[in-house]
């Protein structure tokens, strides 16, 4: 008990000195040159590190001058946010490895914070950055605090992942260019504030048309009305493009504060967490693990800070709509879900597992001893209720446009099958290695004279388009057998569950096996999709070491398939180095959770994941150095895609293969 209120007394005295540390930094950035703040930073860093930890020392002297010596050619604002969660989670992950205090790593990251600081408010020159982050940060630090009803030092913890991200979204995404979402979602803004309901889903002044469903309209409604106090010009349809400073800020602190849905979901799920028997120390605990994995999650934060979308608001309804389920609470899970389909139809990919297991597991209240349904015990009065709930949620997103007859219309927007079976950058499915058949069949095709080139079709997939292409040799694939392919992959799942519940874990296992068929074998699917996957099972990492493994395979592969969405040459290092410190803590924390019962990785698994270094660096750096650049420029794209469909592939099968062998056993309740 001592230990404990100590590590809350330093905690707290940490806190405080920060506070007076980061106003020291604010007046000697106002007041003194670059290079003497920097000096300052930099003595103050090293000092307290020394005093602290000799290997925390030397990780820090590394990430400064990685960091110092990046920004002599790059945008410095970029790399010392970097050189922040290079320091935060170098000695996080030395925390797990080590089993060092936890105190210390938190001292000599916010030593490193204070650092920082002082150089991104000379260099930024922009307060409101710096102001934000800070206050944001710890905002969040006392509302996981409260929410999570644990320790400071816990919630500091946790809070340095979410405090990272910050630091990316408001230094690192005002400066670094966006994607064609950032577009889309500010004409979606201009859209739905501008115009009546009526013409929401028939505006097309844009290429971005308003395509996802009314929830989600009404939401981006809600949003315009705070947006217009930023900047109104955004607002107007026709300023297509338009990206001044004030809608950058606004769209990316949008995405932030949205998270906070993801948050209070990842303290949901937590709670849900089997901890294991006898005493562990907090880094080594499933719940913390599971925490860090999902806030700091490099897909996540890369797809809505960097790149911009609004996942991590979307994936707090699935986790807390999972977490329900797990506490069984299963009509509040029922209505989360039905909102989260409301506001994207792409989670249909999962309604298949909702739906068999809310009837089996809570529409059938009993079943016989060995396990199989006992059909008198269903209730009409729980069927009711569920139905009430999906029809009052759809009722209230797609009412008025039914009432104005333009469901017809709304549909089309959802599902356009004019887009080819693939996006212009293959997702890493089966799919992907179907198109590298025939085009490898193509080439020796016309080189054994069996094909004549002139006869094979003009348009390529690898062109880059989003339309429609035909196959060289194989058949083209059209969206009603991806249809078929589909729900026959997901039929052994949903099948499992009906026959042998087990549970609500029972029903995650089944989540994720429908959300992997669909991104296996669905109809235009993109690379993002496998978000659905890798989140979820982050739960059952924490919990089964066989998981564990198969999470550490597939959450590798897939998001190192997200890297050709951060493309330009300056967003290199920023990839790399945060997606090398997730890898780095999931495989340390994980290895330290199961410590004792072998190893995660079988050896065949660990060249595979080696190999992505490989792929890496001949993507990345020389490929673009080649002559080939100009000649095959989907290259690159078509090599990551290929490689990373074998390990998702094989992730799919592995988890098919885990739930055949729990079919065996005996049923768990």
């Amino acid at each position: 008990m001592n230990g404990v209120w100590c590590d809350c007394f330093h905690s707290e005295l940490l806190l405080i000195c920060l506070s007076v540390c980061l106003c020291l930094s604010l007046c000697l950035s106002v007041s003194v040159s670059l290079s003497v703040c920097l000096s300052l930073s930099l003595c103050l860093s090293v000092s307290l590190s020394l005093c602290l930890s000799d290997c925390l020392s030397l990780c820090l002297s590394v990430s400064l001058s990685v960091c110092l010596s990046l920004s002599l050619s790059l945008s410095l604002s970029v790399y010392l946010s970097l050189c922040l969660s290079l320091s935060v989670c170098l000695s996080l992950c030395l925390s797990v490895c080590l089993s060092l205090s936890l105190s210390v790593c938190l001292s000599v990251c916010l030593s490193v914070s204070l650092c920082l600081s002082v150089c991104l408010s000379v260099c930024l020159s922009v307060s409101v950055c710096l102001s934000l982050s800070v206050s944001l940060s710890l905002c969040l630090s006392v509302c996981l605090s409260v929410c999570l009803s644990v320790s400071v030092c816990l919630s500091l913890s946790v809070c340095l992942s979410v405090s990272v991200s910050l630091s990316l979204c408001l230094s690192v995404c005002l400066s670094v260019s966006h994607s064609t979402d950032f577009e889309v979602h500010r004409n979606w803004l201009a859209v739905t504030h501008s115009l009546p309901v009526s013409r929401w889903y028939h505006e097309n002044t844009s290429e971005w048309t308003l395509d996802y469903p009314p929830l989600f309209a009404w939401f981006e409604f809600g949003l315009s009305h705070v947006a217009q106090h930023f900047d109104r010009n955004m607002l107007v349809v026709e300023n297509l493009n338009y990206a001044s400073p004030a809608t950058v800020l606004f769209q990316r602190l949008s995405v932030v504060f949205t998270d906070l849905v993801f948050i209070f979901a990842v303290r949901e799920c937590c709670r849900c967490v089997q901890e294991q028997k006898g005493p562990r120390d907090v880094l080594s605990r499933p719940s913390f693990v599971l925490a860090v994995l999902l806030l700091w999650n490099f897909g996540l934060l890369i797809v809505d800070h960097i790149h911009f979308q609004y996942n991590g608001f979307l994936f707090g309804f699935l986790l807390l709509s999972v977490a329900k389920h797990l506490q069984s609470r299963h009509l509040q899970g029922a209505l989360l879900f039905a909102i989260l389909l409301n506001l994207k139809h792409i989670y249909l990919y999962v309604a298949p597992a909702y739906g068999i297991y809310l009837l089996r597991s809570y529409c059938f209240t009993q079943d016989h001893k060995d396990g199989s349904v006992n059909w008198r015990s269903f209730s009409p009065l729980r069927l009711l209720a569920l139905g009430a709930i999906v029809v009052s949620v759809c009722a209230l997103s797609f009412g008025p446009f039914i009432a104005m007859g333009q469901l017809p219309q709304v549909l089309s927007r959802l599902f356009p099958f004019k887009r080819g079976l693939c996006h212009a950058y293959w997702a890493p499915n089966i799919w992907a290695l179907y198109n590298m058949l025939d085009k490898v069949l193509a080439v020796l095709g016309v080189r054994l004279k069996l094909l004549e080139e002139a006869e094979l079709p003009r348009a390529s997939m690898t062109g880059g388009l989003v339309q429609e292409f035909q196959h060289s040799v194989l058949p083209s694939v059209s969206p009603s057998v991806t249809l078929v392919c589909t729900l026959l992959s997901i039929l052994p799942a949903v099948a499992s569950i009906w026959r042998r519940p087990r549970g609500a874990r029972g029903f995650l296992r089944c989540l994720l096996l429908c959300a992997l068929a669909s991104f296996m074998f669905g109809w235009h699917v993109h690379e993002k999709a496998v978000l659905i996957a890798i989140l979820p099972l982050s739960i059952l990492a924490v919990e089964s070491r066989e998981d564990a493994g198969i999470f550490l395979v597939l959450t590798t592969t897939g998001h190192y398939s997200l890297f050709p969405l951060i493309f330009t040459p300056a967003e290199l290092p920023i990839k790399v180095v945060l997606m090398l410190l997730f890898v780095i803590f999931s495989f340390a924390a994980l290895r330290k959770l199961y410590s004792g019962q072998g190893s995660l990785l079988r050896p065949l698994e660990s060249v595979y994941l080696a190999g992505l270094v490989a792929v890496a660096i001949a993507c990345e750096i020389v490929f673009p150095l080649s002559p080939w650049q100009q000649r095959l420029p989907f290259l690159p794209l078509l090599a990551t895609s290929v490689y990373c469909s074998v390990g998702v592939s094989y992730s799919f099968l592995r988890l098919y293969a885990s739930l055949l062998r729990q079919d065996e056993k005996p049923k768990q309740l």
